[in-house]
C-alpha cells in the first residue's frame, strides 16, 4: 500500500502495455504571396474525410496492444496435478489421486507464496469499477473492487477486494515537489491495511477482528462485520508517515449484543541514504471482551510494533502485492503486471525485519486475573539479479503466541500455562533461477527447510480435541494443527521443488512443478473396519507431487 515510497510488484505473469496515444497530423499553413504577383492558383487537393472514433475492437491499439476492462488482475488457470503419488488412498489424510483442478493443501508447500495470500492456482479475477480526477492540487480517487473466486459449475464466491476512497492534496500546484499528504479510506475491508512488511508474518489485518484469516485457505471465523478502516499519510521526497483507524462491531459476552471496536495504527519510513530505507509501523487493536468465565468481561488488548531495515542498489524496496490499491488505469496496470525485468548486470535488496505483539488474557496462575501474553516474529529476505540469474532467500522465526495470537492463543482466550512446553518455529528456503529470452523459458529450483513450531501439555486432555494419549501438538498456523503419537518428537521437514515457465505469448504461459517433502511430523489415521476407532501413525514420510498448470492472465 501507500506505506511504500517505491512499490516493486514484480509477478510472474503480465498484462500487455497500454496506448501511449494517437499521433497527431501537423498542420501546413502556407504564406499569402504580395499583391502585386499573379499566382496561379493550384488545382484543389481532395482533402480526406476526418478520421471517425475508433471502434472497441479498434481501440485495442495500433501494436495489438489491448487496453485495460473493468476486470483487473484476472488469472484463468488449468492445473492437472498428483499432490502424493506415495500416499495410501485408504489413510487419512488423504490425496485424491491424480485430477485436473486447484490442487489442495497437501500440493502448496511451506516455502510457496511467502508474500501472498494467494497460491497461483486460482482461477480468479477483481472487478474494478474506477475513477479519477484531478483538480487544482486535489488528485481524487475511487475504486469499487469485487474479488471472484472459488468458482465452482454452479457456484460462485463474491468478496470485498479493498474497495477504496482515496483524496490527496498537493502542496506543489505543478506537482513538481513530491510532498502531498492524501486520505485513503476502505468502506468494506481494511485487510489490506496491515502491519509489518513481509506478508508471511503480517499482523493488523481483518483476523484481528475474528474474520476468517485470508493466508490460511478453509479458515473461519465468527464476526459477520465488515472491517472498514482510514489512513491519514504524509509523502515527501525520500520519507512517508501514516495514521489510520480501524473498527468492526463483536459480539458483548456480557451483554449479549453486538458494541464497537476500534483500532489505531500508525507508521513512518526514511530512506537515510539512497540505498538504506528505515521503516516502523505499530497498533492498538480493541479485540472486545474476554469469553473465559472468571474473567468475563474484560477488555482483550493487542498491541505492537513492526520494523524493517532494507539495503538495496539497483532493486527497489517493494512490497507484498496484497497491499497494493488497484488503479484501473493505464500506467498503473503496465506496472502491475510488468514481466520480471533483466536490465543487465548486478542488483539486489536485502531487507531484515522484527515484531514485537503482546495479548491481554486470562492469567492461568490467578484466577480472576490477566497478564499479557507476548510474541515475536522476524524474518531476513534476500534478493540478488545478474543479468538473466536470479536468486533469492527467506529466513523466518516466530512463536507459538504470534502464530496464535488471531485466536487468540490455545486455550482460547487464556495465556500459556507455565507447565506448558513451548518451541517456536523456524524456517528457510533459498531458490534459484535463470531466464532464457529466445525460448520464453525460465527454469529454477527451491529449497526450503521448516521446524514447526510445538506445544506440549502435561496430560493429553489439556490438548483440546485430543483423542489420544500424546501430550504434543505441532503447529503449523492457527488452523493447521497435528497431535503426534505418543513418544514421537517434532523433527525437521525439508523440501525441494523444480520449476519451468514458458511464456507462450505476452499473457498466456504453460506451468510444470515437480517437488519431494519429507516431514516426519505428518500424522496418519487408519482402522481395521468402519467400527473401529483411528490408530494414528507416523509412517511414509516422503511426499512426490507434481502439478502442470497452463495459465492466462489478462
Amino acid at each position: 500500500m501507500g506505506r511504500k515510497l517505491c512499490l516493486a510488484m514484480p509477478l510472474c505473469a503480465c498484462l500487455l502495455g497500454h496506448e501511449n496515444g494517437w499521433a497527431q497530423r501537423a498542420e501546413q499553413v502556407a504564406e499569402a504571396p504580395p499583391a502585386s504577383e499573379t499566382v496561379t492558383s493550384p488545382a484543389p487537393q481532395p482533402v480526406s474525410p476526418p478520421t471517425p472514433a475508433p471502434s472497441p475492437l479498434e481501440e485495442r491499439g495500433r501494436e495489438g496492444r489491448a487496453r485495460p476492462s473493468d476486470f483487473m488482475d484476472t488469472r484463468l488457470s488449468f492445473t492437472c496435478t498428483h499432490e502424493d503419488m506415495f500416499r495410501d488412498p485408504k489413510v487419512l489424510p488423504t490425496a485424491p489421486g491424480f485430477h485436473c483442478g486447484r490442487p489442495n493443501a497437501l500440493g502448496v508447500l511451506f516455502f510457496d507464496n511467502y508474500d501472498t495470500r494467494f497460491s497461483g492456482f486460482e482461477t480468479l479475477s477483481h472487478l474494478a469499477l474506477y475513477r479519477h480526477d484531478e483538480r487544482g492540487r486535489w488528485d481524487v480517487e475511487g475504486g469499487f473492487i469485487v474479488r471472484v473466486n472459488e468458482l465452482s459449475e454452479d457456484t460462485i464466491r463474491l468478496s470485498d477486494g479493498g474497495s477504496y476512497m482515496r483524496a490527496a492534496y498537493w502542496f506543489d500546484e505543478t506537482r513538481q515537489n513530491k510532498t502531498r499528504v492524501a486520505l485513503v479510506a476502505f468502506p468494506v475491508s481494511s485487510d489490506r491495511m496491515r502491519l509489518g512488511y513481509s506478508y508471511r508474518i503480517s499482523w493488523g489485518g481483518s483476523p484481528e477482528f475474528f474474520k476468517p484469516n485470508p493466508d490460511v485457505p478453509g479458515a473461519i471465523g465468527k464476526n459477520p462485520e465488515s472491517t472498514p478502516g482510514a489512513r491519514l499519510q504524509l509523502d515527501g521526497d525520500g520519507y512517508y508517515a501514516y495514521l489510520g483507524i480501524k473498527s468492526s462491531l463483536l459480539l458483548d459476552p456480557v451483554i449479549n449484543e453486538k458494541r464497537s471496536v476500534v483500532a489505531g495504527l500508525a507508521g513512518a519510513g526514511v530512506d537515510v541514504t539512497p540505498m538504506l530505507r528505515v521503516e516502523a509501523s505499530g497498533g492498538v487493536f480493541d479485540r472486545g471482551k474476554n469469553e473465559s468465565e472468571d474473567v468475563l468481561g474484560e477488555k482483550v488488548w493487542l498491541y505492537g510494533g513492526s520494523i524493517q531495515l532494507a539495503l538495496h542498489d539497483g532493486m527497489s524496496v517493494g512490497s507484498s502485492i496484497d497491499y497494493a490499491l488497484y488503479r484501473n488505469e493505464p500506467e498503473s496496470i503496465a506496472r502491475l503486471f510488468r514481466k520480471e525485468q533483466y536490465p543487465g548486470g548486478l542488483s539486489w535488496l536485502v531487507s531484515t525485519e522484527g515484531t514485537v505483539i503482546a495479548q491481554v488474557l486470562k492469567d492461568p496462575e490467578n484466577t480472576g486475573q490477566t497478564r499479557a501474553q507476548n510474541g515475536h516474529a522476524g524474518d531476513v529476505n534476500v534478493r540478488v539479479k545478474w543479468d538473466y540469474l536470479r536468486f533469492k532467500a527467506d529466513f523466518m522465526v516466530r512463536d507459538l503466541a504470534f502464530i496464535l495470537h488471531s485466536i487468540p492463543s490455545l486455550p482460547t482466550y487464556w495465556d500459556f500455562p507455565k507447565e506448558y512446553k513451548k518451541t517456536a518455529e523456524y524456517f528457510a528456503s533459498a531458490g534459484v533461477d535463470r531466464h532464457f529470452p529466445s525460448q520464453g523459458l525460465t527454469a529454477g529450483v527451491t529449497l526450503g527447510f521448516d521446524m514447526p513450531a510445538t506445544i506440549s501439555t502435561p496430560r493429553p486432555s489439556s490438548i483440546p480435541g485430543n483423542q489420544t494419549t500424546s501430550t504434543t501438538q505441532v503447529v503449523r498456523n492457527e488452523s493447521s494443527r497435528s497431535v503426534l503419537p505418543e513418544g514421537e518428537e517434532v523433527a525437521l521437514v525439508w523440501a525441494v521443488k523444480g520449476s519451468a515457465r514458458l511464456d507462450l505469448s505476452d499473457s498466456f504461459a504453460a506451468l510444470t512443478d515437480v517437488y519431494v517433502q519429507y516431514d516426519p511430523n505428518t500424522v496418519r489415521y487408519e482402522r481395521a473396519g468402519s467400527e473401529s476407532a483411528f490408530a494414528t501413525f507416523v509412517d511414509n514420510f516422503t511426499q512426490l507431487g507434481f502439478n502442470v498448470t497452463l495459465q492466462a492472465r489478462f
